[in-house]
């Protein structure tokens, strides 16, 4: 395989998707102390928690491809509901 501007751009993209995840991930598990500290969070509670806060990183992470998509294919996205703009993912 040939390396090109494409597959190099892709590839830096990527990567730094991955390196945002995982600090968003480590920003997340690095508050849990002090939210059941100040919350007095049952360990259920907590995981709640944490697991809506995984789950709006990950839809937060959707909508920006779902963005970079319709960018890229030349739609203006801003105005499309989300539903329409879902629909390349």
């Amino acid at each position: 395989m040939k390396l090109n501007a494409t597959l190099m751009k892709s590839t830096v993209v990527a990567a730094l998707g991955g390196l945002l995840f995982g600090f968003d991930t480590a920003v997340i598990s690095g508050t849990t102390g002090a939210l059941t500290q100040t919350y007095s969070l049952t360990p259920f509670l907590l995981g709640v928690t944490v697991f809506s806060a995984l789950c709006g990183t990950v839809l937060g992470a959707m909508l920006a491809l779902t963005i970079a998509i319709g960018l890229l294919a030349g739609r203006d996205v801003f105005k499309e509901t989300p539903m329409t703009a879902l629909r390349d993912v």
